[in-house]
């Protein structure tokens, strides 16, 4: 796997969300947050933990998107990152993310 292969291009990862209208309407957010949390990079492991594009640390993904949402146990796969970050954030939870502060 080449390591361009490690990031993905911003419109594939957040066209299949741009349906949703909060998603749609707080794409300049998401963006920031993603490009500070993992500069776009899906396999970016943090030096704490974190997994992901979102920085994900496995304790909180496992307790709100696998165990409170439903979401498959899959850290690793944006999508299931994405889906939980916007149910997260509809139910006010963005503080879970550090950097949500400076994009806001």
């Amino acid at each position: 796997m080449s390591q361009s292969s490690h990031w993905i291009p911003r419109f594939q990862v957040l066209a299949d969300l741009i349906s949703y209208d909060s998603v749609k309407n707080d794409y300049p957010f998401l963006d920031c947050i993603i490009s500070r949390e993992s500069s776009w990079n899906k396999n970016a492991v943090g030096k704490a933990g974190e997994i992901g594009l979102l920085q994900f640390m496995p304790a909180t993904f496992r307790e709100y998107c696998v165990e409170k949402y439903g979401l498959k146990d899959d850290i690793k796969n944006p999508e299931i990152q994405l889906q939980c970050a916007k149910m997260m954030w509809d139910k006010g939870l963005i503080f879970k993310w550090t950097s949500s502060k400076r994009c806001l």
